[in-house]
């Protein structure tokens, strides 16, 4: 089967939760804490919420940001420039997102 290079994109939103209290898990480019996924940053924290009992503060910290296809956790800033160069994001959020990428932009 023919191997195509297709370029890397913005697939989910995702938080990092770099304080949780076990081994790496989630993406290929962390090291510690855990990254849960979603399809809005939303429904990440009412994972969360159910899962450990605990508010997103309570957690720890965390950054906001989203995984790619190649497996990557990004954080908002790099997540706009890779889906405005795929064209992923909305023409609202053009206008509105500034440098950063929001969830509900992509959709």
């Amino acid at each position: 089967m023919p191997h195509y290079n297709q370029p890397e994109k913005v697939l989910c939103a995702a938080t990092h939760y770099l304080d949780f209290p076990k081994p790496a898990q989630g993406c290929s480019n962390i090291e510690k804490g855990i990254v849960l996924c979603g399809k809005s940053h939303s429904d990440i924290i009412q994972q969360h919420v159910v899962l450990c009992n605990k508010t997103q503060h309570e957690m720890g910290l965390f950054e906001q940001g989203f995984v790619t296809t190649e497996n990557r956790f990004i954080g908002r800033k790099e997540a706009f420039i890779m889906a405005a160069f795929n064209s992923q994001i909305t023409e609202e959020g053009l206008r509105r997102g500034g440098d950063n990428l929001y969830s509900e932009f992509l959709y």
